[in-house]
């Protein structure tokens, strides 16, 4: 079903996923507004391509299709409580707060990471990415020998994370403590902050983080805390 490019308007049927021989469906470039019937996940799984980008979609949003990659651009009217729309997709606010927290006072950001070239750093260009139901699961500051070079202290917000499964910001410049909360980010299944300047106590607050699997020998799948300081 190829109906891309029209003039199509109002809210998608629940009887869409009544399709279940789609291998195709492509219903980007219209005007279609609303949520998207959750039940689109039953020929989701089995399609090999859905294209329902560049409408006017909004959240709440099947969990199959709700990434920005997945979802595309969307021009949403209202994001709804604690989501702001940017660049076409409605993201997290507390989570865009804690990636400019990361971003603030740093002197030194690796400026490769700011696409546009005018504004600096934005919290959306810092590291490597993925998000999910408007929240952030992966963050990874350290890539192919590179890192995003924050030179601040870890906000105490970070501990707004709890959706966070991934956060690697090894061989960065972060100075200051490990705060209390971040025993807070309790979905975090991989934690790298070594090779940095923190220092002071280890907060008790870091055996809440019980999907971590420690490791001393600096393997690809298991966290380390260690640092020079």
């Amino acid at each position: 079903m190829d109906l891309q490019n029209n003039k199509l308007t109002g809210e998608l049927p629940e009887s869409i996923s009544n399709l279940t021989n789609l291998t195709n469906l492509n219903i980007s470039e219209n005007q279609l507004d609303g949520s998207i019937p959750d039940d689109i996940c039953t020929i989701y799984s089995n399609s090999t391509d859905m294209d329902v980008s560049n409408n006017k979609f909004c959240p709440p949003l099947p969990d199959c299709i709700d990434t920005p990659e997945l979802l595309g651009y969307q021009e949403c009217g209202d994001c709804g409580d604690g989501l702001t729309q940017l660049n076409g997709y409605c993201y997290s606010q507390s989570d865009l707060d804690v990636l400019q927290g990361l971003i603030n006072n740093a002197d030194s950001l690796n400026m490769t990471m700011d696409a546009d070239t005018i504004a600096g750093v934005q919290p959306l260009e810092l590291g490597i990415q993925e998000w999910h139901a408007g929240r952030i699961e992966i963050l990874d500051c350290f890539w192919d020998s590179e890192s995003c070079n924050l030179s601040s202290e870890l906000p105490t917000t970070i501990g707004n994370f709890d959706s966070l499964k991934y956060l690697d910001l090894q061989h960065n410049n972060l100075r200051g403590e490990l705060p209390e909360s971040i025993g807070n980010v309790t979905n975090l299944t991989y934690l790298n902050i070594s090779e940095n300047q923190l220092e002071g106590i280890i907060p008790e607050s870091i055996c809440n983080l019980s999907n971590l699997q420690w490791d001393s020998t600096f393997s690809t799948t298991s966290s380390t805390l260690f640092n020079q300081a």
